[in-house]
């Protein structure tokens, strides 16, 4: 991928917008990479929309379907049939609302909960043994640019 310029991510043209897209959508690609690494050393048996799904009912707290489909942005169809996998593995439970009959709620059980913390300690020792090599100058720029990609995503 060509270098990028100062002055080409000051100008802030279309080209120079769109090339700074792409080295972020690669960035992004990359740590996913990473992240899906750290994945297949902790479960082998737990896909990307699986740990997606565990990740996000962690931050949902117990939740329905309706707003778990929501925060995934798929159908609750979808949802209802990977929710099924994920019980049916033990990582997720279903039980009857106490407010109402008709809901279900979802929750992580402790071995979901195992499972996140089992991935986001590889995924930490994955990026670690990437970063090893990196100079401090270049790690100082890596941070610099996370927290700016951290700031976009929290507006």
């Amino acid at each position: 991928m060509p270098q990028l310029s100062p002055v080409t991510i000051e100008s802030r043209n279309t080209r120079g917008t769109a090339a700074l897209a792409d080295r972020v959508e690669a960035a992004s690609r990359s740590l996913l990479t990473l992240s899906m690494r750290a994945l297949s050393q902790v479960d082998a048996a737990v896909s990307a929309p699986k740990l997606r799904a565990l990740m996000v009912l962690d931050q949902l707290g117990r939740s329905n379907l309706g707003t778990l489909a929501d925060a995934l942005g798929v159908s609750p169809s979808s949802t209802s049939r990977l929710v099924d996998r994920l019980v049916a593995s033990g990582l997720m439970a279903r039980e009857v609302a106490a407010h109402s009959r008709r809901e279900v709620q979802l929750q992580l059980t402790a071995g979901g909960r195992r499972m996140l913390r089992r991935h986001d300690e590889a995924r930490r020792a994955v990026f670690a043994e990437a970063l090893a090599d990196l100079s401090e100058p270049d790690l100082l720029a890596l941070v610099q640019g996370l927290d700016a990609v951290r700031a976009l995503g929290e507006r």
